[in-house]
């Protein structure tokens, strides 16, 4: 009896995870259109500083961490590198555009956008930890 409730216990973990992993793909995905398109809007317009780099690439990785689960290679253990390395660099690029802000741009009452961006943080956190909890498991043993 004991092994039937774990066993429930963890299909039912097992669809809450898939929905958040559903969730922080969306958020990653929205975030990422809206920044590669606005970032591609004001370069045109030539209103691009050099914080706006960090802010273009950490939406350009969101958006790619949100896009890759959907290819053939993403589906399988083989797109969860690639997931790891991309979101790992969102959030790094991420933390660039909040320090960059912070260094010349914090005026008093201009504050960073931060209900914006922490759920793409989380979002971003949360598919690295997907894409390492998909990672192959290694069978060479030691010695």
């Amino acid at each position: 009896m004991m092994h039937v409730q774990r066993h429930l216990q963890n299909d039912q973990l097992g669809e809450v995870f898939k929905v958040f992993v559903l969730v922080a793909r969306c958020v990653c995905i929205l975030y990422g259109i809206t920044i590669v398109t606005l970032g591609m809007f004001f370069l045109l317009l030539g209103g691009f500083d050099s914080g706006s780099w960090f802010k273009f690439v950490a939406g350009a990785c969101a958006l790619a961490v949100g896009l890759i689960p959907m290819t053939k290679a993403g589906r399988k253990s083989e797109g969860s590198g690639i997931i790891i390395v991309l979101a790992l660099t969102g959030l790094g690029f991420q933390g660039l555009d909040v320090i960059h802000y912070y260094l010349f741009h914090s005026n008093p009452g201009n504050y960073y956008g931060w209900q914006i961006q922490l759920p793409v943080i989380a979002a971003l956190a949360f598919m690295a930890v997907r894409g390492y909890t998909t990672l192959p498991e290694s069978t060479e043993t030691a010695g």
